[in-house]
């Protein structure tokens, strides 16, 4: 007798925890995507925390010197903060590069503020890791505050109409609640396949006036062919606000790419005697996730020595974040190339 009694009252907890959290599992995945997107719609800041994971390897087998393997891989780390009125952001983060043994950090921050006039202000900090250290660049956007604001008026307005349902690939829900740090989340999950954005990607070149030839297509289908990326957004169950989001490559078959890079080392060859190796691709994770928080409201404050920075320099364009970029997968090369020797 307790034990059905304490099977009826866990059975009670739980239906009157669901009660509590808004988690109903009865909802069908249509009036989660449309609530989902309605509240979207009304978020005006959130910050977040977003990780970014990639391992590969790529093996290379003869019969001459059998298989070795040449791993490659990232993580990072970011936290960042937005708030639409007035448009602010903020990130900062670190990016760990990694290839044969040789690993690179970079460190990264980007803000960007409303300035006096209706301008906007960008602050940018990059340490490629090569040991000389970052310095704070500062510039002002050629795109003034009014058409930002037009610019998010205009995708806002898209949003409304914007039905997720009829976007290639498929949605599901997952039949249960999912926690995301103490929030009873829907689970959303959506995967698409080559097969499903093929017809997208012909009918978008053919609004644009351009044509792909058979030999192209064909070279397109053999690398996307067999891809699959996944994506799931937890939705809170009382507001349906996104509460995480997470995408991946899982299930995907390489075998499409692994041909084409078997071919392009056949070509590469001038010396029909050597045999060139087998090439394979691999990869053992891969992806990106943020959590998002909206618990504290989002405050974005330029660090006092990217200020000095603005003092500094008249505020015009330039290419240092692209340049820095450059550098440290320059510098990646060259210690790869110098690994080789």
């Amino acid at each position: 007798m307790r034990k059905r009694n304490f099977l009826i009252s866990a059975t009670l907890l739980g239906a009157a925890s669901f009660m509590l959290t808004g988690f109903d599992s009865a909802a069908t995945v249509e009036d989660v995507m449309a609530k989902y997107m309605e509240a979207s719609q009304s978020l005006t800041e959130f910050s977040a925390d977003a990780t970014l994971n990639a391992q590969i390897g790529i093996d290379m087998s003869s019969d001459a010197s059998g298989t070795s393997t040449l791993s490659v891989g990232g993580t990072g780390d970011f936290t960042m903060d937005y708030k639409l009125d007035p448009l602010t952001f903020g990130m900062s983060g670190n990016l760990d590069i990694g290839a044969m043994g040789v690993e690179q950090n970079m460190n990264m921050q980007i803000y960007m503020v409303p300035a006096d006039g209706g301008a906007y202000e960008l602050y940018t900090y990059i340490d490629d890791g090569s040991g000389a250290g970052g310095a704070w660049e500062y510039e002002t956007s050629t795109v003034d505050e009014a058409e930002m604001e037009e610019v998010i008026s205009s995708i806002m307005e898209a949003q409304k109409s914007m039905d997720l349902s009829t976007l290639p690939g498929t949605w599901s829900l997952g039949e249960e609640a999912v926690d995301v740090n103490g929030t009873s989340c829907y689970q959303l999950l959506y995967t698409v396949t080559y097969d499903d954005l093929s017809d997208l990607i012909a009918d978008a070149m053919s609004a644009s006036g351009e044509t792909m030839s058979e030999e192209d297509a064909a070279m397109l289908a053999l690398v996307m062919n067999g891809l699959v990326f996944n994506v799931e957004v937890d939705v809170d169950a009382a507001t349906y606000l996104p509460m995480r989001m997470h995408m991946d490559m899982d299930g995907s078959d390489l075998s499409g790419i692994n041909s084409l890079l078997s071919i392009v080392m056949a070509s590469s060859s001038t010396d029909e005697s050597v045999s060139m190796p087998d090439i394979e691709l691999n990869i053992s994770d891969l992806y990106l996730e943020a959590v998002y928080d909206y618990s504290t409201p989002v405050e974005v404050t330029v660090p006092d020595e990217a200020l000095q920075a603005k003092d500094s320099t008249d505020g015009s364009q330039s290419d240092d974040l692209e340049d820095a970029m450059e550098d440290s997968l320059e510098s990646i090369e060259d210690a790869l190339e110098s690994e080789a020797e």
